[in-house]
């Protein structure tokens, strides 16, 4: 009897995405929806693994946990950090917890940018919390965030104290925080290694 062939790393990943998307006799035919849900899943493991990092193995995190992820990938230093974490303190008197759910609709909110800072510019600046708020919620379709995460929003970026925040201050914040995220990651690892990863991982809980 034949010896059965060896497959190296390369060719055991490219059988394993090949299984995982097409079947496995690779006739299975990959829809829009699938894909879309695979990288949901993707992204969702990710920001949890994150946000574990802070919240020790609990659901929730604290504002100022919540603010320090907001803060956590941007190309501030330690001083202009300190900056929004000086206004936290002063304007939320309770540190109040963040559960998950919350946390991510906010980074779903970040990963739509483009939508957010389109329906948020539509909005007489400086925007008011009910502003904030609406635009948030016409860019997640009809999905609304927590006054808590919006809390720590104001608390942070509202520089003048008048309750209100200004487009320029928050969004090239959170797009700084977006872009270097992506850079950081592919640093760390390429994203077909990381993808790789991430589809060994999954077949593994399916198993």
């Amino acid at each position: 009897m034949a010896a059965k062939k060896r497959l190296d790393g390369s060719q055991l990943d490219a059988t394993t995405l090949r299984r995982y998307f097409f079947g496995a006799d690779g006739r299975h035919k990959l829809t829009y929806a699938e894909f879309s849900a695979f990288v949901g899943d993707l992204q969702r493991e990710a920001l949890k693994a994150e946000f574990l990092e802070y919240s020790r193995g609990l659901q929730r995190i604290s504002q100022s946990d919540f603010a320090a992820m907001m803060l956590r990938y941007t190309d501030l230093d330690e001083a202009e950090q300190r900056v929004y974490f000086e206004r936290l303190e002063a304007k939320l008197s309770l540190d109040e917890d963040v559960a998950f759910e919350d946390v991510e609709l906010f980074l779903r909110l970040l990963n739509n940018l483009d939508d957010f800072s389109y329906a948020f510019r539509l909005i007489e600046p400086p925007a008011t919390r009910k502003d904030f708020a609406r635009a948030a919620k016409v860019s997640l379709r009809g999905a609304e965030l927590s006054p808590r995460v919006i809390d720590v929003v104001f608390a942070m970026f509202d520089a003048a104290g008048d309750d209100r925040i200004s487009y320029d201050e928050f969004f090239v914040v959170v797009r700084n925080r977006l872009h270097r995220q992506v850079r950081r990651s592919l640093a760390k690892r390429s994203g077909l290694e990381a993808f790789k990863q991430c589809v060994r991982d999954d077949l593994k809980r399916k198993s």
